[in-house]
């Protein structure tokens, strides 16, 4: 699975064969991406882009409350399901990297579920490209990831954007006016920008982590 260790033990072969070793792993690390424990609902939809499905769209979960969440991907008919756990809320991301010009959609929020909810679909259409460095307060390039949305400004949608590697976002969005948020571990330093994608593309902004209490950006 890749997911990191989980079970371990020392062997010594310096003296020979070793043999009847047992390895016990736990069940929780057998469970596929997006599967949890306890009883689950199920959110399923498709992602539709302009020329019709899209596979291999990964779709990211988060649970109100919760460190992890989940992940799925969608099947060669755009189509994708992952379970919930009953009575939670949280939200859905898609991640459209390497998908060529198609937008971003907007992060799909969803109160506490108590039984399966279908047709959540996701169309794709086109969009204006962002790209922008995040610099750290000692004027570098910061070296992690860190969480990064779009505010629109006129329709109120909430939108995660991409990043390319460690301080670098690079994302296409439905043209429209944003408030461009990012944050870090570090509660009280992020970056605030409006940023237009109304007229074209926006492909040279700096953004400046600072004190949350004088956030400031500049291109």
């Amino acid at each position: 699975f890749d997911r990191g260790e989980v079970a371990s033990t020392t062997v010594d072969l310096q003296a020979g064969d070793v043999t009847g070793i047992t390895l016990t792993i736990p069940a929780e690390a057998l469970r596929p991406p997006g599967a949890t424990a306890g009883p689950t609902v199920t959110i399923s939809g498709r992602i539709l882009g302009p020329e019709g499905p899209v596979s291999g769209v990964f779709i990211n979960l988060g649970i109100q409350g919760a460190s992890t969440g989940g992940f799925t991907s969608t099947d060669r008919g755009g189509r994708f399901s992952i379970q919930v756990p009953v009575g939670a809320a949280g939200s859905l991301q898609v991640s459209v990297v390497g998908a060529g010009d198609v937008a971003q959609p907007p992060r799909f929020d969803f109160c506490p579920l108590e039984q399966d909810l279908g047709n959540v679909d996701f169309v794709l259409g086109r969009g204006r490209r962002l790209r922008a460095r995040i610099i750290g307060p000692d004027g570098l390039l910061i070296t992690s990831y860190v969480g990064a949305l779009a505010f629109s400004r006129t329709t109120e949608q909430v939108f995660p954007i991409n990043q390319s590697a460690p301080g670098l976002l690079d994302g296409r969005l439905p043209s429209d006016l944003y408030r461009v948020a990012i944050s870090t571990s570090d509660p009280s330093i992020g970056a605030a920008a409006l940023v237009d994608l109304r007229e074209g593309d926006v492909t040279d902004l700096d953004l400046r982590l600072t004190s949350t209490a004088g956030q400031s950006s500049s291109a």
